[in-house]
C-alpha cells in the first residue's frame, strides 16, 4: 500500500476574494478547501498519495496556480507542509518582492553564523 500524505498551504486574500478564490482553487485540482471567509483565509488540503514524479507535479502545478490567482487577488500562498520532495518543486513561501532585503537584513543581525534552520526561510535564508 502507497504511503499517503497531505500538503497543507495556507491562503490569504482580501475578505471580497475569498469566494472567487475558493472557486478557482477547487477548480484548479479539487483539493478539499477550508475557508474562513470571516478572516480572509483559506487552507488547501492535497493529497499526496506517491512519490510518484507525476503525483508531485500534479500538486506543484495546484499550488502555483492557486498561488497566481491569490496574488492576483491581492493575497498570498504559503506552504504550511508538505514532503521534502515537493519542497524542492515549489518555493514554500511564495515570492516577497521588496521584502526580501529586509528579510535577509533581520536574519543577518538575528542569525550572524546563519545556525537557525539555514535555507529553510524565505529565499532560502
Amino acid at each position: 500500500k502507497a504511503a499517503a500524505s497531505l500538503v497543507v498551504a495556507k491562503v490569504s486574500v482580501p475578505l471580497s476574494q475569498v469566494a472567487p478564490l475558493f472557486q478557482a482553487a477547487r477548480s484548479a485540482g479539487d483539493p478539499l478547501v477550508v475557508a474562513h471567509a470571516g478572516s480572509g483565509v483559506l487552507y488547501l488540503h492535497l493529497p499526496l498519495h506517491d512519490g510518484a514524479p507525476e503525483a508531485l507535479a500534479d500538486v506543484a502545478r495546484v499550488v502555483e496556480q492557486v498561488r497566481r490567482e491569490a496574488v492576483q487577488r491581492g493575497g498570498s500562498l504559503v506552504v504550511e507542509e508538505a514532503p521534502p520532495e515537493l519542497k524542492r518543486l515549489v518555493d514554500v513561501w511564495g515570492d516577497v518582492g521588496d521584502a526580501f532585503p529586509i528579510m535577509r537584513g533581520l536574519k543577518e543581525k538575528l542569525d550572524p553564523k546563519g545556525t537557525l534552520n539555514p535555507g529553510r526561510f524565505v529565499g532560502g535564508l
